[in-house]
Formats: structure tokens, sequence, C-alpha cells
């Protein structure tokens, strides 16, 4: 059986370094550190809160930010603009200028709206703020 070979760590030769080369090398590892954790991007349909030490500090808009870094400073990112969507009684098969909707057959779930100032809304509790505006189009009648 062949022996196996032992490392030998006096042979090991550090590499010829100046203090400086190590120090400003270490500082620039911290300022990148630093860099890295207090930007931040916002995008166009959010906002940020910033809590400082776990209250509220302000609030962050859409962009390229800045906060305290390596945990004083936590970023939430809440979505206020984003705007969904549900269809009941119909199908959009083509969103546009001139939008065409699905002419299947979708009663059992109109019979789940009513119809109120030109706007529908669902006959659930839950469900009562979701509301859908057409412009004096109806889709539940295929016109």
């Amino acid at each position: 059986m062949a022996e196996k070979e032992v490392f030998d760590f006096d042979q090991v030769k550090m590499p010829n370094l100046s203090p400086n080369v190590i120090k400003y090398g270490l500082i620039g590892i911290l300022a990148l550190i630093f860099i890295f954790s207090s930007v931040f991007t916002i995008s166009p349909e959010e906002v940020g809160v910033i809590l400082r030490f776990g209250k509220f500090s302000h609030i962050a808009d859409p962009g390229l930010n800045f906060k305290l870094p390596l945990g004083i400073d936590k970023l939430y990112k809440v979505a206020v603009q984003r705007q969904l969507k549900e269809e009941f009684g119909f199908r959009t098969e083509e969103p546009g200028i001139r939008t065409r909707y699905s002419t299947a057959n979708f009663l059992d779930e109109s019979l789940m709206l009513r119809k109120s100032n030109g706007s529908y809304s669902t006959a659930f509790p839950i469900l009562t703020n979701t509301c859908l505006k057409y412009g004096g189009h109806n889709p539940l009648s295929g016109q």
C-alpha cells in the first residue's frame, strides 16, 4: 500500500505584502460593504418605508436612495400603485384601445355581479372594493 503524502505547513510561504497593502485592502473591502448595504432602488409603483432601530424614520420615493448601513436602517418596500384586476362574468382576450372580449358564456359568474352607476362590483362583502369600470361598454352583454 502506498503511503499518503502529509502536507508540510512549514514549506508554505506567506506572500510578501507590505502593511499598507493590507491596510488599504481592508479599507476598500469595508467601503464596499458600506456602499452595497446603504444604496437601494425603489420601483415606480412602490415606496420605501425606512425604520431606524425599529422606529419609523422616513419614506423613500421611487428611484435611487440611500440609508444607513449594517442594519441601522431597515427597508420595507410597499407596492402602493400596483393595480390588480379580476374579471367576473367575462374574459379579456386582447386588451388595448379596441379591447376584444371572449364570446364564451360566463353566465354563472355574471350572476355574482350587480350594476350601480355604470360600474360593476361583486355581491360578496369581502370583495366589495373590487369595482370594474367600463366607459359605456357592458362586456356582459357582448356589445
